[in-house]
Protein backbone atom coordinates (compact mmCIF):
# COMPACT_ATOMS: atom_id res chain seq x y z
CA UNK A 1 0.00 0.00 0.00
CA UNK A 2 1.24 3.56 -0.65
CA UNK A 3 2.57 5.70 2.16
CA UNK A 4 0.30 8.34 3.64
CA UNK A 5 2.17 11.26 2.10
CA UNK A 6 4.90 13.79 2.73
CA UNK A 7 5.58 15.04 6.23
CA UNK A 8 5.96 18.75 6.94
CA UNK A 9 8.99 19.79 9.01
CA UNK A 10 11.02 16.56 8.75
CA UNK A 11 12.46 16.34 5.26
CA UNK A 12 12.56 12.84 3.79
CA UNK A 13 10.76 11.02 6.61
CA UNK A 14 8.82 8.18 5.02
CA UNK A 15 7.42 4.83 6.17
CA UNK A 16 7.19 1.76 3.92
CA UNK A 17 5.39 -1.30 5.34
CA UNK A 18 6.61 -3.52 2.51
CA UNK A 19 4.62 -5.94 0.34
CA UNK A 20 1.45 -7.69 1.44
CA UNK A 21 2.08 -11.17 2.83
CA UNK A 22 0.33 -14.51 2.22
CA UNK A 23 0.92 -17.83 3.96
CA UNK A 24 -0.87 -21.15 3.63
CA UNK A 25 0.87 -22.68 6.63
CA UNK A 26 0.34 -21.18 10.11
CA UNK A 27 3.40 -23.08 11.37
CA UNK A 28 5.61 -21.05 9.01
CA UNK A 29 4.91 -17.45 10.08
CA UNK A 30 5.32 -14.68 7.49
CA UNK A 31 7.81 -11.90 8.14
CA UNK A 32 6.99 -8.22 7.65
CA UNK A 33 9.41 -6.14 5.59
CA UNK A 34 9.16 -2.59 6.92
CA UNK A 35 11.66 0.10 5.97
CA UNK A 36 11.99 3.87 6.17
CA UNK A 37 13.81 6.87 4.79
CA UNK A 38 14.94 9.88 6.77
CA UNK A 39 16.14 9.72 10.37
CA UNK A 40 13.25 8.69 12.68
CA UNK A 41 13.46 8.89 16.45
CA UNK A 42 11.45 5.68 16.66
CA UNK A 43 9.42 3.26 14.57
CA UNK A 44 6.82 0.65 15.50
CA UNK A 45 3.99 -1.56 14.27
CA UNK A 46 0.36 -1.49 15.41
CA UNK A 47 -1.45 -3.46 16.57
CA UNK A 48 1.31 -5.32 18.42
CA UNK A 49 -0.80 -8.48 18.77
CA UNK A 50 0.77 -11.53 17.10
CA UNK A 51 4.04 -9.70 16.30
CA UNK A 52 7.37 -11.07 17.54
CA UNK A 53 8.70 -7.53 18.13
CA UNK A 54 6.50 -4.52 17.25
CA UNK A 55 9.53 -2.20 17.59
CA UNK A 56 11.58 -3.85 14.84
CA UNK A 57 11.27 -3.27 11.10
CA UNK A 58 10.79 -6.96 10.27
CA UNK A 59 8.83 -8.86 12.95
CA UNK A 60 7.29 -12.24 12.26
CA UNK A 61 3.51 -12.67 12.44
CA UNK A 62 2.60 -15.58 14.71
CA UNK A 63 -1.15 -15.59 14.15
CA UNK A 64 -3.89 -18.15 13.53
CA UNK A 65 -5.56 -18.35 10.15
CA UNK A 66 -7.14 -15.03 9.20
CA UNK A 67 -6.60 -11.70 7.49
CA UNK A 68 -4.77 -8.92 9.36
CA UNK A 69 -3.75 -5.33 8.70
CA UNK A 70 -0.65 -3.89 10.36
CA UNK A 71 0.44 -0.24 10.32
CA UNK A 72 4.11 0.76 10.28
CA UNK A 73 4.75 4.18 11.84
CA UNK A 74 7.90 6.30 11.90
CA UNK A 75 8.22 9.38 14.11
CA UNK A 76 10.74 12.20 14.42
CA UNK A 77 10.97 15.71 15.79
CA UNK A 78 11.50 18.64 13.48
CA UNK A 79 14.80 20.43 13.98
CA UNK A 80 13.05 23.83 13.89
CA UNK A 81 12.31 25.41 17.27
CA UNK A 82 9.06 27.36 16.86
CA UNK A 83 9.55 29.40 20.05
CA UNK A 84 11.06 32.87 19.72
CA UNK A 85 13.68 33.90 22.30
CA UNK A 86 13.14 30.74 24.33
CA UNK A 87 16.59 31.07 25.90
CA UNK A 88 15.93 34.73 26.84
CA UNK A 89 19.23 35.89 25.33
CA UNK A 90 17.25 38.59 23.51
CA UNK A 91 16.07 39.87 26.89
CA UNK A 92 12.50 40.84 27.71
CA UNK A 93 10.99 40.24 24.27
CA UNK A 94 8.82 37.75 22.42
CA UNK A 95 6.53 36.81 25.31
CA UNK A 96 3.75 38.16 27.52
CA UNK A 97 2.88 37.66 31.18
CA UNK A 98 0.67 38.91 34.05
CA UNK A 99 3.53 39.94 36.35
CA UNK A 100 5.26 43.25 37.03
CA UNK A 101 8.68 43.59 35.42
CA UNK A 102 11.65 44.45 37.64
CA UNK A 103 15.41 45.03 37.51
CA UNK A 104 18.34 44.04 39.72
CA UNK A 105 18.50 46.27 42.79
CA UNK A 106 15.05 47.71 42.11
CA UNK A 107 11.55 46.89 43.31
CA UNK A 108 11.01 43.15 43.33
CA UNK A 109 8.73 40.80 45.26
CA UNK A 110 5.80 38.38 44.84
CA UNK A 111 4.21 38.96 41.46
CA UNK A 112 7.41 40.28 39.84
CA UNK A 113 9.70 38.77 37.23
CA UNK A 114 12.73 39.73 35.17
CA UNK A 115 15.15 38.44 32.55
CA UNK A 116 18.65 38.27 34.04
CA UNK A 117 21.66 36.10 34.80
CA UNK A 118 21.81 35.94 38.61
CA UNK A 119 18.79 35.50 40.93
CA UNK A 120 20.87 36.78 43.85
CA UNK A 121 20.77 40.26 42.29
CA UNK A 122 17.00 40.40 42.85
CA UNK A 123 16.81 39.00 46.40
CA UNK A 124 19.70 38.56 48.83
CA UNK A 125 18.13 35.34 50.15
CA UNK A 126 18.12 33.64 46.75
CA UNK A 127 20.82 31.34 45.45
CA UNK A 128 23.02 32.49 42.55
CA UNK A 129 21.73 29.72 40.26
CA UNK A 130 23.10 29.86 36.71
CA UNK A 131 20.94 29.59 33.61
CA UNK A 132 20.25 26.26 31.90
CA UNK A 133 21.85 27.10 28.55
CA UNK A 134 25.41 27.91 29.55
CA UNK A 135 25.40 28.63 33.28
CA UNK A 136 26.15 32.29 32.65
CA UNK A 137 23.41 33.45 30.27
CA UNK A 138 19.92 34.87 30.72
CA UNK A 139 16.97 33.14 32.34
CA UNK A 140 13.46 34.18 33.36
CA UNK A 141 13.67 34.91 37.10
CA UNK A 142 10.31 34.83 38.91
CA UNK A 143 9.00 35.70 42.36
CA UNK A 144 5.74 33.72 42.33
CA UNK A 145 2.49 35.67 42.24
CA UNK A 146 0.11 35.56 45.22
CA UNK A 147 -2.77 35.27 42.74
CA UNK A 148 -2.96 31.62 41.72
CA UNK A 149 -2.81 30.85 37.98
CA UNK A 150 -1.21 34.14 36.96
CA UNK A 151 0.51 33.85 33.56
CA UNK A 152 4.29 33.62 33.90
CA UNK A 153 5.09 33.23 30.20
CA UNK A 154 2.93 33.14 27.06
CA UNK A 155 3.65 33.13 23.35
CA UNK A 156 1.43 32.70 20.28
CA UNK A 157 2.83 30.33 17.64
CA UNK A 158 1.70 29.48 14.11
CA UNK A 159 0.95 25.76 13.76
CA UNK A 160 -0.81 23.30 11.42
CA UNK A 161 -4.20 22.02 12.61
CA UNK A 162 -4.15 18.30 13.31
CA UNK A 163 -0.38 18.17 13.81
CA UNK A 164 1.22 17.10 17.09
CA UNK A 165 3.79 19.31 18.81
CA UNK A 166 6.29 18.73 21.58
CA UNK A 167 6.71 21.56 24.12
CA UNK A 168 9.71 21.60 26.45
CA UNK A 169 11.24 23.91 29.04
CA UNK A 170 13.35 23.80 32.21
CA UNK A 171 12.58 25.18 35.66
CA UNK A 172 14.70 25.48 38.83
CA UNK A 173 14.03 26.72 42.35
CA UNK A 174 16.14 29.70 43.50
CA UNK A 175 14.83 29.57 47.09
CA UNK A 176 14.12 26.26 48.89
CA UNK A 177 10.68 26.99 50.37
CA UNK A 178 7.43 26.11 48.56
CA UNK A 179 8.66 25.06 45.10
CA UNK A 180 6.55 26.46 42.28
CA UNK A 181 3.67 24.52 40.73
CA UNK A 182 3.53 25.19 36.99
CA UNK A 183 0.70 24.28 34.63
CA UNK A 184 1.08 24.46 30.85
CA UNK A 185 -1.82 25.25 28.52
CA UNK A 186 -2.40 25.34 24.76
CA UNK A 187 -5.25 27.71 23.92
CA UNK A 188 -6.38 27.49 27.56
CA UNK A 189 -6.38 23.68 27.60
CA UNK A 190 -3.95 22.13 30.07
CA UNK A 191 -1.64 19.42 28.75
CA UNK A 192 0.79 18.97 31.63
CA UNK A 193 2.37 20.28 34.81
CA UNK A 194 5.72 20.32 36.60
CA UNK A 195 6.97 21.25 40.05
CA UNK A 196 10.14 23.13 40.86
CA UNK A 197 12.77 20.83 42.36
CA UNK A 198 15.68 21.31 44.73
CA UNK A 199 17.69 24.50 44.81
CA UNK A 200 19.44 25.18 41.47
CA UNK A 201 18.32 21.75 40.19
CA UNK A 202 16.81 22.04 36.71
CA UNK A 203 13.60 20.05 36.19
CA UNK A 204 12.37 19.24 32.69
CA UNK A 205 8.84 19.70 31.38
CA UNK A 206 8.23 17.79 28.14
CA UNK A 207 4.77 16.98 26.82
CA UNK A 208 2.95 16.83 23.49
CA UNK A 209 -0.33 18.37 22.35
CA UNK A 210 -2.33 18.33 19.12
CA UNK A 211 -3.09 21.63 17.42
CA UNK A 212 -6.74 22.32 16.60
CA UNK A 213 -6.29 25.73 14.95
CA UNK A 214 -3.78 27.66 12.84
CA UNK A 215 -2.30 29.40 15.87
CA UNK A 216 -1.81 28.34 19.47
CA UNK A 217 -1.17 30.41 22.56
CA UNK A 218 1.15 28.47 24.84
CA UNK A 219 1.05 29.67 28.45
CA UNK A 220 2.90 28.69 31.61
CA UNK A 221 0.95 29.52 34.79
CA UNK A 222 1.97 29.24 38.43
CA UNK A 223 -0.97 27.59 40.18
CA UNK A 224 -0.20 27.71 43.92
CA UNK A 225 -0.35 31.44 44.62
CA UNK A 226 2.08 31.03 47.52
CA UNK A 227 3.75 34.25 48.70
CA UNK A 228 6.65 32.92 50.81
CA UNK A 229 8.94 30.82 48.66
CA UNK A 230 7.61 29.99 45.20
CA UNK A 231 10.75 31.56 43.70
CA UNK A 232 12.05 30.05 40.49
CA UNK A 233 13.66 30.48 37.08
CA UNK A 234 12.66 29.21 33.63
CA UNK A 235 14.94 28.72 30.63
CA UNK A 236 15.33 27.11 27.20
CA UNK A 237 11.69 27.00 26.11
CA UNK A 238 11.29 24.93 22.94
CA UNK A 239 8.52 23.66 20.69
CA UNK A 240 8.90 21.25 17.78
CA UNK A 241 6.53 19.67 15.31
CA UNK A 242 6.25 15.93 15.86
CA UNK A 243 6.57 14.45 12.40
CA UNK A 244 4.94 11.11 11.61
CA UNK A 245 4.37 8.94 8.57
CA UNK A 246 2.50 5.63 8.28
CA UNK A 247 2.00 2.78 5.82
CA UNK A 248 -0.12 -0.38 5.96
CA UNK A 249 0.41 -3.99 5.00
CA UNK A 250 -2.12 -6.83 4.75
CA UNK A 251 -1.20 -10.31 5.97
CA UNK A 252 -3.41 -13.28 5.08
CA UNK A 253 -2.84 -16.68 6.63
CA UNK A 254 -4.75 -19.69 5.29
CA UNK A 255 -4.62 -23.11 6.95
CA UNK A 256 -4.71 -25.55 4.04
CA UNK A 257 -5.12 -29.21 5.11
CA UNK A 258 -5.40 -32.11 2.67
CA UNK A 259 -8.18 -34.55 3.50
CA UNK A 260 -8.45 -38.05 2.03
CA UNK A 261 -11.89 -39.70 1.93
CA UNK A 262 -11.61 -43.35 2.97
CA UNK A 263 -13.84 -45.53 0.70
CA UNK A 264 -16.39 -47.94 2.13
CA UNK A 265 -14.65 -51.34 2.14
CA UNK A 266 -16.58 -54.38 0.72
CA UNK A 267 -18.24 -56.72 3.16
CA UNK A 268 -17.49 -59.79 1.08
CA UNK A 269 -14.77 -60.61 -1.39
CA UNK A 270 -17.33 -60.86 -4.20
CA UNK A 271 -18.79 -57.38 -3.55
CA UNK A 272 -17.89 -54.49 -5.80
CA UNK A 273 -15.36 -52.09 -4.22
CA UNK A 274 -16.70 -48.54 -4.39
Amino acid sequence: LPASGSVQGCAGLNADAGPDQFSCDPTSPPQLQGSYSGVPDKYYWTPATYLSDPNSTDPTVNAPAGKYTFTFTVEAMSSINLISNGNFEAGNSGFTHEYSYGFPGGTFGPGWLSVGTNPLGYNGSWAPCGDHTSGSGNQLIVDGHTSANAKVWCQTVSVSPGKTYLFRFYVQSVFPAAPCQLNVLANNTSFGSVQGGALCDWQTFEECFKANSATVEICIRETSGVGYGNDFAIDDIEMYEKCMDTDEVVVEIVDLKAQVAIPQPPRCASDVFD
